[in-house]
């Protein structure tokens, strides 16, 4: 599977955006409070992201508009932006909506809509519900994923 997609001649840049976190936590601190206000976001950092989910609350909000990007509205998939090269499972992400994300994350757009997020983030949970046949189409077609609804 890794030497078709090495030689694919699609890439994820085909399929989605990588993006780093909007707000930059060194140099936005003025905006950052604890209070939840009318108008702001929680701000999510990477010491958030967890596995599939996230293990703390942020502890601080936003105003949307210090960012100038509107991805805080769309469903994408946050990802620490650095990880301990111990660990076994050194990608930890999950799908977030209505957060802005601090400079400490990266995350991931799906350029076609139609892509399945949850997918994109744990393709070995979908395994067992792709048929050989459907392998052997994607193999033919030089796709390396497909999106199934689950």
């Amino acid at each position: 599977m890794i030497k078709k997609i090495a030689f694919s001649k699609y890439k994820f840049g085909d399929f989605i955006e990588g993006w780093q976190g909007e707000i930059n936590v060194s140099t936005k601190k003025e905006f950052f409070t604890e209070i939840n206000k009318k108008y702001h976001l929680p701000l999510v950092r990477g010491n958030n992201i967890g596995i599939y989910c996230m293990v703390s609350k942020p502890k601080e909000y936003c105003p949307r508009n210090v960012s100038k990007r509107s991805h805080h509205s769309i469903r994408r998939i946050v990802i620490q932006e650095v990880s301990n090269a111990g660990l076994l499972k050194r990608i930890k992400g999950c799908i977030l909506k209505d957060v802005l994300c601090g400079h400490t994350t990266n995350y991931i757009i799906p350029k076609i809509k139609k892509y399945n997020l949850f997918f994109l983030l744990n393709p070995e949970f979908f395994i067992g519900k792709i048929t050989k046949f459907q392998l052997l189409l994607l193999g033919k077609k030089r796709i390396f994923f497909r999106i199934v609804n689950p």
